[in-house]
């Protein structure tokens, strides 16, 4: 038990019995070297009698000092959360950006769901629904951010993907044309090939850009063949150039270009 010498917090030194009395109790400042005289702004300890007191009751302010202490916990704990996924979300992220073309587009559903089950599991590992709320807005947002941005560089890169498979048709077409030069029907089916494949290309191009490029495509097809068939028959060959008809979709100046070649 404890006794309180009030005579300690006299603030008249003549007088060795001065205590304030309120409601059989008396109000004893917290602070030590208080002068003991009211003050409103200390919380005070109540002293039942000379041997009892109870410990001072939390004022309304240092509840709302706890409140507002919780509050940024929550928020400095979602943070380091937040650290720790996107730095696992970049690594996802980078990795993903090393591919390209067809892997990159067939690996983008992977690396998806590798980064709904990051954000899912780092979720489930905060303590209350106060971080949860916190860390799910930030992290769906930045999630949303990079697989906005990977769906673009999938979809750019399957075009890519695409593209390059239809140019190597065109050159393996126009190859087998030429090595079968005298073959009508392998020539035909050949050409129309070239020209499929290059209407197909998912080039972003304008229209007038489109049919240049299928142009030089047929042209260059028809050189394939036509130089190869000089080098085997000249003669036929000349023959053959003379009728424009030979060469469906050959341009002209190429055409009589090629017949001065051989003659």
């Amino acid at each position: 038990m404890c006794r309180l010498n009030t005579n300690l917090y006299s603030p008249f030194s003549n007088q060795k019995n001065y205590k304030t009395q309120k409601n059989n109790y008396m109000i004893i400042p917290i602070h030590p070297g208080n002068t003991g005289r009211p003050n409103n702004n200390v919380p005070y300890y109540k002293v039942n009698g000379p041997e009892k007191y109870e410990l001072p009751v939390i004022s309304a302010q240092l509840k709302k000092h706890m409140v507002r202490f919780q509050e940024r916990n929550d928020e400095t704990s979602v943070k380091e959360a937040y650290i720790q996924f996107c730095t696992q979300l970049n690594q996802i992220v980078q990795n993903y950006y090393t591919l390209s073309g067809k892997n990159a587009y067939e690996s983008y559903q992977a690396a998806m769901v590798k980064i709904h089950q990051l954000q899912k599991d780092d979720f489930s590992r905060l303590p209350n629904i106060e971080q949860k709320k916190i860390f799910s807005e930030l992290s769906i947002r930045r999630s949303e951010y990079e697989l906005d941005a990977m769906t673009k560089y999938a979809l750019q890169e399957r075009r890519k993907w695409l593209n390059d498979v239809s140019h190597t048709v065109i050159t393996n077409s126009t190859d087998f044309a030429a090595r079968n030069w005298n073959n009508k029907d392998i020539v035909k089916y050949e050409l129309d090939n070239v020209i499929s494949e290059t209407r197909n290309l998912r080039e972003t191009l304008s229209d007038d850009t489109k049919k240049l490029l299928l142009q030089n495509n047929i042209d260059n097809f028809w050189q394939e063949v036509i130089t190869a068939a000089i080098q085997a028959d000249p003669a036929g060959s000349l023959a053959q150039l003379n009728n424009p008809a030979n060469y469906p979709g050959l341009d002209h100046n190429i055409r009589l270009a090629l017949i001065n070649q051989v003659s």
